[in-house]
């Protein structure tokens, strides 16, 4: 399935809180992430195993009210082949091409793209 994005910038968004054990017990910092797509005035945020779930402004401001933490960060892809993947951060790196495979944590991820990220 391939998904078309209309602009050359995605948003990651990381936050502390989620319902899953695992990273609630290696995870230290941030401890999920997701793929945010712009398109005109709304917003797609895409998932690990083919979710979406469309957003509009007023819900991205309620989720940094709620302590997410956004960058945008700028690809050279004009579009995304959508993978089911097991993780967020393996999600994650996919969409963004991103290579690393000592990544694993959401916070090392934050890390990795901060460098060519611009704060949403």
């Amino acid at each position: 399935m391939f998904l078309k994005k209309l602009g050359l910038k995605m948003i990651i968004g990381f936050t502390y809180k989620t319902s899953k054990i695992l990273p609630k017990i290696f995870c230290r910092k941030f401890r999920h992430c997701a793929v945010i797509l712009k398109c005109d005035y709304n917003y797609l945020m895409l998932g690990p195993g083919a979710r979406f779930i469309q957003l509009k402004k007023r819900d991205i401001m309620i989720l940094k009210h709620h302590g997410w933490v956004f960058l945008e960060v700028f690809t050279n892809c004009n579009t995304i082949t959508y993978k089911s993947s097991i993780t967020c951060v393996s999600f994650a790196k996919y969409v963004l091409g991103i290579r690393a495979p000592f990544v694993w944590t959401p916070y090392q991820l934050y890390k990795k793209i901060k460098k060519r990220a611009v704060p949403a």
